[in-house]
């Protein structure tokens, strides 16, 4: 098993010198052979006997890297001197010359036809490891060697899996995907991550949801945008808030679109699903001093209050617009006009809608359950809703041929059990056609309730500036006594 990390030398000291030395003939050349001296240490070689170079001899290497540069223009103090690649055995897995013919065969097939490299074996360790250390600068043709992921993992990493595997020895197989630091910070904390977050969010879309529309839907009406399509490749989502796309998949095993639509397809079908957050320990929701406060609270026990000095940072509330602000000026203006708090002009304007008030109501109450402000926003409510009575219709319909088949057989407790079950789905799907024939009175109405909104603020304005010119004339009939 061969472990393998890189690392660039670099020069640290040429920020002291002095302006008239020249650094990369001084400090750059000592840093260089601080690491060749280290790699090639007869200590830890067993008098450089598995020490081996390409392209230079071990004995003078440090020179011959710095000739490259030169020769090249490539001996600036901002410059990569060269890689420290370090290459490690498993105890016992490898002998010395085992090891060291693997580091040089490493060597001559990634670096040796573009780079100076030195192969040094140290024997000093419960296990065996090369030190290989290699140009930055080819001396083909003078380019800078590119230290990434993409060259590390398909390029280094993987020339050197395939030399143990075809000498019979283990490679490193990752067991799962690697985190970001701030993920394993957050885990370590306690503290909540935007992937979590948002696994949370599509547990929660999930739990309610029967197919992938009203899947879709519900992390709608939570402020989410989803990404998907024949057309796309991996469903994506985006919360409102933020600036760049996430991937289903990436937030963990279970979320990706094709299990998702399995998972719904199964639920559709009547089957008992588990929510792929099951799966997840996940992150806790709170931290452990806010538990320790929770369970001091539940103890009954009481904690002073305090008071807070200084300012405090007041975020502006997020603007409602679309048809969420227009039912509440409506709405509240229906109240005043009801209460006789407006003109007369205004009340008679809207006294037949009166009677609608309750209809009324009841679409305000959903546009702002649902968070709707846009005709998108409805389309996509509205579709949901009937998604859902849809797959609940034929939920009840295998019910009713589940109990009629019951009937027939005599089974009374199983009947029984059937009934309750197709009572409680017809009480669901009596919902959610409530919940489309509001958004049916939604277009049917928005137009006209703009119209009449735009003539009673009209003609409040109007009766204002006429209160207002009253006023003017009075004042101006008593300054003329």
């Amino acid at each position: 098993m061969a472990y393998t990390k890189i690392k660039a030398v670099k020069n640290h000291l040429a920020r002291c010198l002095d302006y008239t030395a020249n650094p990369a003939k001084t400090e750059s050349g000592v840093d260089l052979h601080n690491a060749l001296s280290y790699a090639q240490n007869g200590y830890k070689t067993e008098h450089q006997l598995f020490v081996t170079g390409f392209n230079c001899d071990p004995a003078n290497a440090c020179e011959v890297m710095l000739r490259s540069k030169r020769i090249w223009g490539k001996d600036g103090e901002s410059h990569v001197l060269a890689y420290h690649m370090i290459q490690s055995f498993a105890p016992g897995e490898v002998t010395p010359q085992q090891a060291h013919e693997i580091g040089c065969e490493f060597a001559r097939r990634s670096f040796a036809n573009q780079y100076e490299v030195t192969v040094s074996t140290h024997l000093d360790r419960g296990h065996l490891h090369n030190h290989i250390v290699f140009n930055s600068v080819s001396f083909v043709d003078g380019r800078m060697f590119r230290n990434d992921f993409k060259g590390y993992f398909q390029g280094i990493r993987a020339v050197s899996d395939k030399l143990c595997l075809e000498r019979g020895l283990s490679v490193i197989e990752p067991k799962q995907k690697g985190k970001a630091y701030v993920e394993q910070w957050a885990e370590r904390e306690g503290a909540p991550t935007v992937r979590a977050t948002f696994r949370a969010d599509v547990d929660k879309a999930l739990a309610r949801a029967v197919s992938w529309e009203t899947f879709v839907a519900g992390l709608r009406r939570m402020g989410y945008t989803v990404k998907a399509g024949p057309n796309v490749k991996y469903a994506a989502i985006k919360h409102k808030d933020g600036n760049r796309n996430i991937r289903f998949k990436s937030l963990g095993e279970g979320y990706d679109e094709a299990s998702i639509r399995e998972l719904l397809t199964r639920r559709a079908r009547g089957e008992e699903v588990n929510l792929p957050g099951a799966a997840h320990s996940g992150l806790p929701e709170h931290s452990e001093k806010r538990q320790e406060l929770e369970k001091a609270w539940k103890a009954g026990q009481r904690f002073r209050r305090g008071r807070l000095r200084g300012t405090l940072l007041i975020l502006p509330r997020q603007k409602i617009t679309g048809f969420m602000a227009l039912y509440y000026r409506y709405i509240y203006l229906l109240k005043r006009t009801k209460q006789r708090r407006t003109s007369r002009r205004c009340y008679f304007l809207l006294s037949e809608d009166f009677q609608k008030f309750d209809r009324y109501i009841s679409q305000l109450q959903y546009v702002w359950e649902h968070h709707i402000q846009t005709q998108e926003d409805l389309d996509a409510a509205k579709a949901a809703a009937e998604s859902e009575r849809d797959a609940l219709t034929e939920q009840r319909k295998r019910l009713y041929r589940e109990r009629n088949i019951a009937k027939k057989a005599g089974n009374e407790p199983d009947t029984t059990a059937l009934s309750a079950e197709i009572a409680a789905l017809s009480a669901q799907i009596r919902t959610r056609r409530r919940e489309v024939m509001i958004c049916g009175w939604i277009v049917e109405d928005a137009v006209r309730l703009r119209r009449r909104l735009a003539d009673a603020e009209r003609i409040e304005r109007q009766g204002q500036e006429q209160q207002q010119e009253k006023s003017k004339r009075k004042v101006w009939r008593r300054n003329e006594r």
